[in-house]
């Protein structure tokens, strides 16, 4: 079997879990004897043992904080369908000719790649790991709230991606059940018999000396708070900071591992003004970040599609504190974690939780079989599975 994987970014070039999620999907399909083809955007780079074909950004990179809003306007339009784009990966496929096309994210990339692969008679997976379908911002988050009901231009240029998706593919994988039913409720995939939730398979503990490679807050650790994560603010990260210095805990430490736009560092700091209990890492390993404290928090705000910190977390025996919106919960369920669910926004709430957690008083893992569908062996087989019930149907 030949399986082509499509996904915006491949590492080492990464902007979230996705890359990593779809590095790690890669490296199975590999073990596993399965033939895999890379079809990712951005600078050319060496990947793993992995065979990567780099197609070029057709415009300007929608992440740059150099591209103004009337260039976001005009990315998004040509990328509702994206034809320059679905032409290579048209001419990639003809030459690769692989039996699955698998797509991820497709921001850079687009929906016209589900036509181009139809039209050669190759069947096309699509797994939902954002709102790229429905939401020009791929996050269903805007002014600071979730979107319960889509404004108009996400609907105007979320449309044509809706008749391709329901259309052009095949099967269609959530990777928690909330992404699954938040796309199928709003009309996604409604001619598209088989729909899955395959959720990211659990993260293996690291190594000890992973955990045991930063041992400055050694004396702290039990009262330190860390965050994982890219500094934006739908990740929550201004409530987490405000939440912390309003608890009050003289002893208590927040670290916060991440990088994001500078307007948004500017916001932090304010929020902190100086206080020498919380510090800003910048980018760094989970695992070196995770190594700090025992408590993990994901104070997002819009609706994660999964939460795969969740998951790392309950990987390092963290007790984990998690907004009680979209796949958080999912997560935190499936990765056995032990944490809170806390009220997402609540600066209040979320004070009261850090509190507890830091003075001990904390809530033990509630063990299920939930982490042995979301082992390695069990979404690869999953996977198998579903790409060879979809070659005997063929397109």
């Amino acid at each position: 079997m030949h399986v082509a994987l499509l996904n915006t970014l491949y590492p080492p070039v990464m902007r979230g879990g996705a890359e990593r999620s779809v590095e790690t999907l890669a490296s199975l399909l590999r073990d596993s004897g399965v033939r895999v083809s890379i079809i990712t955007c951005g600078v050319e780079t060496i990947a793993r043992q992995v065979d990567v074909h780099h197609l070029p950004m057709p415009h300007r990179n929608p992440w740059s904080a150099e591209l103004r809003p009337m260039g976001k306007v005009i990315w998004h339009a040509r990328d509702i369908t994206n034809p320059v784009q679905a032409k290579r990966v048209a001419a990639l496929l003809r030459t690769l000719r692989p039996d699955i096309v698998h797509t991820h994210n497709l921001a850079g990339i687009g929906v016209g790649a589900w036509r181009e692969a139809r039209s050669l008679r190759i069947p096309v997976v699509h797994t939902l790991r954002d709102y790229y379908l429905m939401c020009l911002r791929s996050t269903l988050y805007s002014k600071g709230a979730v979107c319960h009901n889509r404004c108009l231009s996400c609907s105007t240029v979320s449309r044509p991606r809706q008749v391709y998706a329901d259309a052009e593919v095949g099967t269609v994988i959530g990777i928690s059940e909330h992404i699954l039913n938040r796309h199928v409720d709003c009309g996604y995939f409604g001619r598209v018999s088989r729909r899955l939730v395959i959720r990211n398979p659990n993260v293996s503990a690291p190594s000890s000396g992973a955990m045991a490679s930063t041992n400055e807050a050694v004396a702290t650790r039990n009262q330190a708070v860390v965050y994982v994560g890219q500094l934006t603010p739908e990740k929550g990260v201004h409530v987490l900071a405000q939440a912390f210095l309003d608890a009050g805990n003289p002893k208590g430490r927040l670290y916060i591992a991440g990088q994001g736009p500078p307007e948004y560092q500017r916001r932090l700091d304010e929020i902190v003004r100086g206080d020498n209990r919380v510090r800003f890492l910048g980018r760094m390993p989970w695992q070196e970040a995770m190594a700090l404290g025992e408590i993990v928090a994901v104070p997002s705000l819009w609706e994660e599609p999964f939460g795969r910190v969740v998951a790392e977390a309950s990987s390092m025996g963290r007790y984990v504190l998690f907004s009680d919106i979209g796949g958080l919960p999912e997560a935190a369920m499936v990765s056995e974690a032990a944490g809170e669910a806390v009220m997402a926004g609540s600066v209040h709430a979320w004070s009261c939780a850090l509190n507890r957690a830091m003075r001990g008083e904390r809530k033990p893992a509630v063990k299920t079989n939930a982490a042995v569908l979301s082992s390695e062996e069990t979404v690869l087989q999953e996977h198998l599975k579903a790409y060879r019930e979809l070659m005997r149907r063929g397109t």
